[in-house]
């Protein structure tokens, strides 16, 4: 077995665990209940049970000869009943798989018509200004166009959706008539109603920076449209989350949180390829924090599911840079775009499109030791 296949089968077979898991300690993890290899409790891992030739593949994995050459010998510890499990997410979290196979990530525009967004906020608040940026964006090498009329910056106040579809759809439309076809449409909203305005006018991604937590109705709506679904973490909303966040485990809260989104959104009937989860750079986190989940972005994987990141202009870049003008973190973006592209992500959503496009294609050349 190479890395390439298990990047496929057994990755997949991890966010099966992973899922299960956490299904369980989200219905009421008794008090004190450690998720270690000596303290799972029996009723998961008689559910566990029933998934038994995931399970084989697992074993075949931990005895493999050729495995252990290229990963590295599994712990002693982890080789227990409960180590099966185990095994498979500490593999992911020590970075076992040194490489993933070399991917073009495709570039998702931002296009932001709000008087008020951290970063370009009024620049295209204008009917005409924004239509003439999306089909710049286009023009650039985006593959994805997100259109927002609310700004989720941190203390931004929220809009009615009623403002909000004012903003998006004329511009949705109107760009969908002029590029006929040639890129996705997305729509950044947690809201249905802006949502089902949006669909109508042409967009077949929903970005939901809430993961379904903001509204109730949009799992149904993305189901019901066969959309393309964004699903990110976030800790509190916007007008808060800034506000010294804290977290236990990092990287786990915030698996744990987009595993609750996914099993929401499998529930409501969105087919696990139109799911993308998004670690959420910025949204309730420290810079210590967004540079802990850069560095761990490949964990993200487990899930089996395409990954999409977006830390364009961030103000993380400007506070270990000491710029305070977002246009200015143009080059730092880039940077931690590249390293996000090296750990298997999807998608990259970014301001400046042809910066990105442009690092994308040498990074992938790079990797492939050729041009494409």
């Amino acid at each position: 077995m190479k890395l390439d296949a298990i990047d496929t089968a057994i990755l997949r077979t991890i966010a099966e665990y992973r899922m299960r898991i956490e299904e369980y300690f989200r219905r009421g993890r008794p008090t004190g209940q450690t998720l270690t290899a000596s303290g799972l409790p029996d009723e998961l891992l008689l559910k566990l049970d029933e998934t038994s030739e995931a399970r084989a593949d697992i074993e075949s994995w931990n005895e493999s000869a050729d495995l252990e050459d290229e990963l590295g010998p599994m712990p002693e510890n982890l080789k227990n009943k409960a180590g099966i499990l185990l095994a498979t997410a500490f593999a992911v979290k020590q970075n076992y798989y040194s490489t993933f196979a070399p991917k073009m990530p495709r570039i998702m525009g931002i296009l932001n018509a709000t008087p008020d967004s951290f970063s370009d906020g009024g620049l295209f608040f204008d009917h005409d200004a924004a239509v003439s940026q999306g089909l710049r964006m286009a023009a650039e090498g985006a593959a994805i166009i997100d259109v927002g009329g609310e700004s989720t910056r941190p203390g931004a106040e929220p809009v009615e959706a009623e403002e909000e579809i004012k903003r998006v759809v004329p511009i949705i439309r109107g760009l969908a008539d002029r590029l006929d076809g040639r890129v996705q449409f997305s729509v950044d909203t947690s809201k249905a109603e802006v949502a089902r305005a949006a669909i109508e006018a042409g967009a077949t991604m929903i970005n939901d920076i809430s993961g379904l937590r903001f509204d109730p109705e949009m799992a149904s709506v993305t189901a019901g449209a066969e959309t393309d679904l964004v699903l990110m973490h976030i800790q509190g909303e916007p007008r808060t989350m800034q506000k010294n966040p804290r977290y236990d485990d990092l990287p786990g809260e915030v698996y744990a949180y987009l595993c609750d989104s996914v099993l929401h959104a499998l529930d409501a009937g969105v087919a696990p390829e139109k799911i993308l989860v998004d670690p959420g750079m910025g949204f309730g986190k420290s810079v210590d924090h967004n540079l802990e989940l850069i560095r761990r972005l490949r964990e993200l994987a487990g899930l089996g599911l395409e990954v999409m990141l977006g830390c364009s202009r961030k103000s993380m870049f400007g506070r270990i840079l000491h710029r305070e003008n977002p246009r200015e973190r143009i080059y730092a973006t880039v940077a931690a775009n590249a390293l996000a592209q090296i750990s298997g992500v999807d998608v990259l959503r970014v301001h400046d499109v042809r910066a990105a496009a442009d690092a994308v294609q040498v990074v992938y050349a790079v990797q492939m030791g050729e041009m494409d």
